[in-house]
C-alpha cells in the first residue's frame, strides 16, 4: 500500500509518494494553496484515490530536537485527516536546502522525496 509524505508550508505543500516500501521515492507536484481547508481537501482527495496506507509527516524541529511552534502546527494540521491511517512524524532538517541544489522550482516536493527516502531506508 503507499506512503505518502507531507512537507506542509503555509501556501504551498510538497508531497510525494512510494507505492512500495522497498521503492524509491516518487516527488508528486507541489501544492499551492490558499487556505488550510483547501489543501486539506486536496490532501485527501490523494489519500483516497491512491489509497494511501501510512502518512510521514516532515516536523520542524527547533535547536536540539525541541519542538517547536511549526511542530505544533504540522500535528494540529496531522490531526485533521480523518482517516484510519498511520501517521509518522520525521524529523525534516534541512531537506529544503538540500532539496534547493536538486531542483530550486519544486523544493518542497523533492524535500517531501528526501523525507520520505529516509523513511524508506530505515525499513
Amino acid at each position: 500500500m503507499p506512503i505518502l509524505c507531507i512537507d506542509l508550508g503555509s501556501k504551498k505543500t510538497g508531497v510525494a509518494i512510494s507505492y512500495d516500501p522497498f521503492v524509491v521515492a516518487e516527488s508528486l507536484p507541489t501544492i499551492f494553496h490558499s487556505s488550510e481547508k483547501e489543501l486539506l481537501n486536496i490532501l485527501l482527495n490523494i489519500i483516497d484515490s491512491k489509497k494511501v496506507s501510512k502518512i510521514i509527516f516532515g516536523l520542524p524541529l527547533g535547536p536540539k530536537g525541541a519542538i517547536s511552534k511549526q511542530s505544533e502546527n504540522v500535528k494540529r494540521f496531522a490531526s485533521l485527516i480523518d482517516r484510519d491511517i498511520e501517521k509518522i512524524f520525521i524529523d525534516e532538517s534541512l531537506t529544503s536546502k538540500i532539496g534547493e541544489k536538486y531542483n530550486s522550482e519544486d523544493v518542497d516536493s523533492v524535500a517531501a522525496k528526501l523525507i520520505l527516502q529516509e523513511y524508506i531506508s530505515e525499513l
